[in-house]
């Protein structure tokens, strides 16, 4: 396996419990994501352990050319935050492994047993972002987080709520009714499972859909 992440202090501590736990060889560790592809043709590792810093687009585009160019080599990323955002980039780079870096080490080996088996492995705190009506997950680019389920109006409504507006002056700006605005205020709070302006604000900010 190989040890991908940003911060030297993060990278050896893994090496080191991977070196301590007997199960899985570390063939290399390094930093930097632009590598990735590269180390990996040269190393051939079963599987790479990536750790994703926030709004890191770069690593996950690096993560999306080694799926396709070295297909062979397993794929754990392990992000920094809990969002649809990155959900939504490990889906549609189909990628096997997905552990919040909360979790603890024991859940990373239990990921890289079932990525090194063909199989897949989603923390819990992305799986209750996946739409409740999937059965049979497997990622891929066809499955929708909550976030993808709401339409276009409810984005817009959304949108103007989080700013702080009341819902009468989002029916103003969006031109509806405010019986519509209303409906759809429930609709996609139940979507994204939020039952409370202050908690969707939160979503928004941490989605990046608004500034903290």
């Amino acid at each position: 396996m190989m040890i991908v992440d940003p911060y030297a202090l993060l990278r050896d501590g893994l090496r080191f419990l991977f070196s301590k736990s007997h199960e899985f060889e570390c063939v290399g560790s390094f930093g930097d994501h632009a590598q990735l592809v590269e180390v990996a043709r040269r190393l051939r590792p079963d599987i790479s352990v990536i750790s994703i810093a926030e709004d890191d687009t770069d690593a996950f585009g690096a993560v999306a050319r080694l799926r396709q160019e070295v297909p062979e080599t397993g794929v754990v990323a392990v992000p920094r935050r809990v969002c649809d955002v990155d959900l939504r980039r490990a889906l549609d780079s189909e990628v096997p492994g997905l552990v919040h870096q909360s979790g603890n080490f024991e859940e990373i080996c239990e990921a890289m047993r079932k990525v090194h088996a063909g199989k897949h492995y989603y923390s819990a705190e992305f799986m209750a972002r996946i739409d409740p009506s999937v059965r049979n997950f497997k990622p891929s680019s066809s499955i929708k987080t909550r976030s993808d389920l709401l339409s276009p109006r409810e984005q817009q409504l959304m949108k103007v709520l989080v700013a702080g507006k009341s819902l009468r002056k989002a029916c103003e700006e969006l031109e509806i009714s405010y019986k519509t605005a209303d409906k759809q205020k429930v609709s996609l709070m139940k979507k994204l499972d939020i039952h409370d302006r202050v908690s969707l604000a939160r979503f928004a900010i941490r989605e990046g859909i608004i500034e903290a």
